[in-house]
């Protein structure tokens, strides 16, 4: 979903008035990146989606608001992110990263979770990411999806999030989310 630089600023003012108080973007959209104004009154992060570019990569880092291979800790969780600009990467610097996330976002799906399509009847989905899950054993993975899907891999929770729709997590206990609940994202 391409998004303009105004629909981001209303999505995150929407979030920030309903009492949200971090954002993670998953397939950050195609705009002129800027620091979310929100971002002081909310912890907000991107991981990137395929379809960025290393301009994307670039300005993210600067705003310290890219979560792509890296490890970071909102409200008391930490939180590592696989980008689609480059997930081996990222899913290798978290293998190697000593501080071990709780929850993982990853633009991908994990292969057997949420990425199947019907039409096509194939799976989309890394079968790096289960290798992400055996070495760093994060208690939740959020990833986008075909479908919004719940499923376990290896003792973790995998989430998926369907395009044009959003995950709201209540409050995290040792990583896994105490209550969730998918939206759809109105259309245009």
């Amino acid at each position: 979903m391409i998004m303009t630089e105004e629909e981001l600023r209303k999505l995150l003012r929407v979030l920030l008035n309903a009492g949200i108080e971090a954002a993670i973007l998953l397939g950050f959209p195609n705009i002129p990146l800027i620091k979310p104004p929100a971002a002081e009154s909310m912890k907000t992060l991107v991981v990137t989606s395929m379809l960025n570019d290393i301009q994307v990569t670039k300005k993210g880092r600067k705003h310290s608001i890219l979560l792509d291979g890296k490890v970071k800790e909102i409200n008391e969780v930490t939180v590592g992110g696989v980008g689609g600009v480059d997930p081996h990467q990222n899913i290798d610097a978290l293998i190697k990263n000593r501080e071990k996330p709780e929850v993982i976002i990853s633009y991908f799906p994990a292969k057997g979770c949420g990425d199947y399509i019907p039409q096509l009847d194939v799976r989309k989905g890394l079968g790096e990411l289960k290798e992400l899950i055996i070495h760093v054993k994060p208690a939740t993975l959020i990833t986008g999806g075909t479908t919004n899907e719940e499923c376990r891999m290896h003792e973790t929770l995998v989430l998926t999030v369907a395009r044009r729709s959003y995950l709201i997590i209540d409050l995290f206990s040792n990583g896994e989310p105490e209550s969730f609940r998918w939206l759809k994202l109105p259309s245009h």
